[in-house]
């Protein structure tokens, strides 16, 4: 629980420090859907309670790709084109 004075969201600095992982990283989670962050005045935070619910172990959502509206893409054939060769003809 916080205290009634403390800060109830953290500026992404702040955020990442609190973690421990780097800001890309953080951008990341929020991309994929594994941490929550709101917008205020142009400004992105992270809740304190998102912080507190990654420290405290519980895993990070991952939400289906569906939901993302991104196709599911087997790693292996991320890069196969179809009709395009490495060759000169």
């Amino acid at each position: 629980m916080t205290a009634p004075d403390a800060p109830r969201a953290l500026s992404i600095p702040e955020a990442v420090a609190k973690l421990g992982v780097h800001r890309v990283t953080l951008w990341r989670m929020q991309r994929d859907g594994q941490i929550t962050t709101i917008e205020i005045r142009g400004r992105r935070l992270v809740p304190v309670s998102e912080i507190e619910r990654l420290l405290a172990g519980e895993p990070a959502r991952s939400p289906s790709h569906a939901a993302l509206g991104r196709p599911a893409v087997p790693a292996a054939g991320r890069f196969h084109f179809t009709g395009c060769t490495s060759r000169a003809a």
